[in-house]
């Protein structure tokens, strides 16, 4: 999940067999998510800009995603022959 004030996406990516991560997707969530700042710096804060609140749970073929930003839930269904390929 990118967490992006201006819309939140969720980032799927392929794990090939090696290993190696594979192309994949990006799907809106149709909402926001929300980032700290930080004072020092005026930047996104690191390496917890997402306060370590579980905002994203999986479960079966569901996924639950919290829009911090905008305090909405979205579901999404993940297609079982393709993970990356969601749905809401």
């Amino acid at each position: 999940m990118d967490n992006d004030v201006s819309g939140n996406f969720i980032i799927a990516v392929k794990v090939a067999a090696d290993g190696i991560l594979v192309k994949g997707s990006t799907t809106a969530t149709c909402d926001k998510g929300l980032s700290e700042i930080s004072s020092m710096n005026n930047q996104t804060a690191d390496p917890d800009a997402f306060f370590s609140q579980s905002a994203l749970k999986v479960e079966d073929s569901m996924m639950v995603v919290v829009n911090v930003g905008s305090n909405i839930m979205t579901m999404m269904i993940i297609d079982s022959a393709d993970p990356t390929k969601l749905s809401m």
